[in-house]
């Protein structure tokens, strides 16, 4: 029993000094790499701020509204992941829920101003805009129009 006991604390230290000695770059090719995520709540605070500067008709305003926000997987993780945590950044949703026969849809993107710039040349109905680190991406469709905010997305 002493030898299992023995073993299995020799594995979890051995366990735990590979995992720090992987995320610290000791292992070739893994020299930076992200080990935790971004914290969640300045990071949306940041989304928030850059989406009280867009001006939003009435039509939008008075319109049912879902706010949700979504983890991004860090790029350099440690640790391979597909669609889970660390997280290096979030992106914050504002969906406005318009009920049927209420016109007009979408969103005139003249209201953003000259600052935010199209990326996609308004060819669809996902248009995505830069302003300076941040992006902004406006969805319509004929329920719903959402506005899609990272505060830092072209932060290199």
């Amino acid at each position: 029993m002493k030898r299992i006991v023995v073993t299995i604390l020799g594995l979890v230290v051995l366990g735990a000094l590979a995992t720090v000695s992987y995320a610290a770059g000791v292992i070739p090719g893994t020299e930076g790499c992200t080990l935790r995520s971004v914290d969640e709540d300045s990071y949306v605070a940041e989304n928030e701020r850059v989406f009280a500067t867009i001006e939003l008709p009435d039509y939008l305003r008075n319109a049912t509204t879902n706010t949700y926000s979504v983890g991004i997987p860090a790029m350099d993780s440690c640790l391979p992941n597909e669609n889970g945590p660390p997280y290096g950044a979030y992106v914050t949703w504002h969906v406005f829920i318009q009920p049927p026969g209420q016109y007009p849809r979408g969103y005139d993107r003249r209201l953003l101003g000259p600052e935010w710039v199209s990326q996609n040349g308004g060819l669809s109905r996902d248009e995505s805009f830069r302003r300076g680190q941040a992006s902004l991406t406006i969805s319509t469709s004929d329920e719903a129009t959402s506005f899609a905010v990272d505060h830092r997305r072209y932060d290199h």
